[in-house]
């Protein structure tokens, strides 16, 4: 099909829906008296068109409703993030302040210290970070 038949066979289309310009609607009138495919075209759209905006409308015989969208609420975010932090801080919190250099030599000597102790049931940041010194809490928190 070539290209002025493609262009006409959307004019055409357009004309139907009253949706073509004046000056489109010339062209397509030049176009239709020289070409007998578009013209065939023509007669058969306008006769589907008359058939479906004729015809009556039918019934749904399914109930139809649009799926609810599914919001997230801003608490579950912030609740999310939260948790993050906290696995974040106990991840971070059970990490050994020692360590061992390449030549095997040790930064401190005695037991890793932990950055928070737990308190009288609260936890609260270690004070000491001398590592012979004693450690005043109920239980060191992991």
């Amino acid at each position: 099909m070539p290209g002025a038949c493609e262009d006409a066979r959307q004019r055409i289309s357009l004309a139907l829906d009253r949706k073509l310009p004046e000056l489109d609607h010339i062209r397509l009138e030049r176009h239709l008296e020289d070409c007998d495919a578009c013209r065939s075209f023509q007669t058969a759209a306008v006769d589907v068109t008359r058939t479906i905006r004729g015809s009556r409308l039918e019934a749904r015989v399914l109930p139809f409703a649009l799926p609810r969208r599914r919001r997230v609420p801003v608490h579950a975010i912030q609740l999310t993030a939260v948790v993050a932090a906290v696995a974040l801080v106990a991840t971070v919190t059970r990490l050994p302040l020692t360590g061992t250099p390449a030549n095997g030599t040790h930064a401190f000597r005695g037991a890793p210290q932990r950055a928070f102790v737990q308190r009288g049931g609260k936890l609260v940041p270690a004070r000491s970070r001398d590592p012979a010194a004693p450690v005043a809490a109920d239980r060191i928190a992991l």
